[in-house]
């Protein structure tokens, strides 16, 4: 764990079966983040080998700081692959960087890209099919 977040907030599960696929949390997550707020605000899932943070200012802490927690593993399954799909992991894969992937520099340099891009300024045409209302 890192030194950003505290290592009292830091316990073990509420829940060691969480997995925030499951149909019930889907359906209604707000119980059970009010929970974990409340017995567990930071801790770490077993079944989905992840840590958990529910709190908006521990989560605001770890966004802004990028030199202890890395974006690069955003991408990785919650759940377990298919044989198929790992055999294909094995064979190799090309694998593109994206902004959700990139830490900084890079993810400020494709943010600046793509906020721009779909900006009101930068792309009007995008803004005057917002603006008219839906016709069905």
């Amino acid at each position: 764990m890192s030194h950003s977040v505290k290592q009292r907030d830091a316990k073990h599960p509420v829940d060691p079966d969480f997995d925030p696929l499951d149909e019930s949390f889907i359906a209604n997550p707000y119980p059970h983040f009010a929970r974990f707020r409340r017995e567990a605000p930071i801790f770490y899932a077993p079944k989905i080998g992840f840590w958990v943070v529910s709190r908006y200012e521990d989560i605001l802490k770890i966004v802004k700081d990028s030199d202890a927690y890395s974006n690069a593993r955003v991408q990785e399954p919650m759940q377990p692959l298919t044989p198929e799909a790992t055999q294909k992991l094995k064979e190799g894969v090309r694998v593109v960087p994206t902004t959700s992937t990139a830490d900084p520099p890079n993810h400020r340099r494709t943010r600046a890209y793509a906020s721009r891009a779909f900006s009101a300024k930068g792309s009007p045409s995008l803004s005057r099919s917002y603006a008219r209302p839906r016709t069905t």
